[in-house]
């Protein structure tokens, strides 16, 4: 059987939508620099950052926090945020 699981950013997306909450909203009310939560919705995995923001977004921090210390075992240690590397031969 195939699990199908949301990686830790499209659960804080889903909430964030599900909330009606910004990024510019929940920067404000978590004191969480805005680059840090768009960091956070690319993938990667801080765990201040995960405490900070999910009380006020209805969600557990513990579970998501695990949740993200799961996804970077699945996905190796090069969350997909880390790819957005560019290359230009001269």
């Amino acid at each position: 059987m195939i699990s199908i699981e949301d990686f830790m950013e499209d659960i804080v997306g889903k909430a964030m939508r599900g909330n009606r909450i910004s990024i510019d909203q929940l920067s404000s009310v978590s004191n969480v620099p805005k680059d840090s939560i768009e960091e956070l919705l690319k993938g990667k995995f801080v765990e201040n950052i995960i405490t900070s923001i999910a009380p006020h977004l209805n969600l557990d921090a513990g579970s998501l926090i695990a949740s993200g210390k799961k996804n970077l075992e699945t996905r190796g240690s090069y969350p997909k945020w880390t790819f957005n590397i560019q290359h230009t031969m001269e």
